[in-house]
């Protein structure tokens, strides 16, 4: 009984944010009600309430789904060890070229980037990944300094996207994952042709697997 309530939990929260991100992709994230979500996913306003206390915490839901397809994506098409900075700068390529492949998928990132909600999901999110990098690079930081790096990437990532969102024409998609991969590697003091070598691995990878099936919204 237990399993099948769990089971049938997880189908109601992802019938929520599915319906979510195709209205999201159709009609923007401001554009988009909660009572429209609930009408078409055939929820009361309780249970999306259960899911989702706010409704800027489907953001959240909808950028960790993409991290996870990614992550699941390299995890099935690589066939040899890989450490977690080598794994990353994959799954930030896909990450980033899946959000900028699509108009509207642009048009959605540019309206919730600056979310307190979206900052504080993206600074956890790094400070987990970078705890493995920490690990698998035997670095001797702590807590105080990563901090610092967290924020400071962060802060970047999200200038450098703004700045690309609204003059797209200047550098590609590309060029600003890279310029961010390099970034993080001084931060981390990470030897940079060790890290160009990776961002090579990666390029490669792109370009040999369609990850096309992988959306945002």
């Amino acid at each position: 009984m237990g399993v099948a309530k769990f089971k049938k939990g997880l189908e109601t929260r992802m019938r929520i944010l599915h319906t979510a991100k195709k209205l999201f992709y159709d009609k923007g994230y401001h554009d988009t009600t909660v009572k429209e979500i609930c009408d078409i996913a055939d929820v009361k306003t309780g249970t999306f309430a259960y899911y989702f206390k706010t409704k800027d915490l489907l953001i959240n839901a909808v950028y960790e789904d993409l991290l996870l397809k990614g992550n699941s994506f390299v995890a099935e098409k690589i066939n040899r060890k890989i450490n977690s900075v080598e794994k990353n700068t994959i799954v930030t390529f896909i990450y980033y070229m899946t959000i900028f492949k699509d108009e509207r998928t642009i048009s959605f990132h540019r309206e919730v980037i600056g979310f307190e909600s979206s900052a504080d999901y993206l600074q956890k999110n790094l400070t987990r990944m970078y705890q493995q990098i920490l690990k698998d690079f035997k670095l001797n930081i702590d807590e105080i300094e990563l901090d610092y790096i967290v924020t400071s990437e962060h802060g970047l990532r999200r200038e450098l996207i703004s700045k690309f969102i609204d003059n797209p024409k200047a550098k590609s998609i590309i060029d600003i994952i890279i310029y961010m991969l390099l970034f993080r590697a001084r931060l981390f003091k990470i030897d940079e042709n060790l890290m160009r070598a990776y961002l090579f691995n990666s390029n490669e990878f792109i370009r040999k697997n369609d990850f096309s099936s992988i959306n945002l919204l």
